[in-house]
């Protein structure tokens, strides 16, 4: 009898091979941040995923057309949000953006994050 029972995955997520995911020119404010990143899984409809991403130090502006949590892996990066707090975040923090906010990262050591997303709409990355 062959089981038919769902199968785990597990990822180290600094062995996670990242393809490059360039930022935007006009979202630069200063630097220039290189980002790389991979989805290591995606619901069957693409609106939740979950993959690793990095990016070298720089500053940009970004703003969540999804909710998105991440856990830091590696790094140090100050993100200010617009009209609201600024908070720098590092290696084992646990934050969550909100659809529609906006920001403003400034990666001062490359960081590395886990993250996963749950978009209102399908997420083609």
């Amino acid at each position: 009898m062959q089981s038919t029972a769902a199968q785990t995955d597990i990822y180290d997520p600094f062995a996670v091979t990242l393809d490059p995911w360039p930022i935007p020119v006009d979202q630069i404010r200063d630097g220039s941040p290189a980002a790389s990143g991979n989805v290591i899984a995606r619901s069957d409809d693409r609106r939740a995923l979950t993959g690793v991403w990095e990016c070298t130090p720089g500053t940009f502006d970004w703003v969540y057309t999804w909710d998105e949590t991440i856990t830091v892996l590696a790094g140090r990066v100050t993100i200010q949000e617009e009209n609201g707090p600024s908070q720098t975040f590092q290696k084992g923090d646990v934050v969550h953006f909100p659809v529609g906010l906006r920001a403003t990262w400034t990666v001062h050591e490359t960081v590395r994050k886990f993250y996963a997303v749950l978009s209102p709409t399908p997420v083609d990355l």
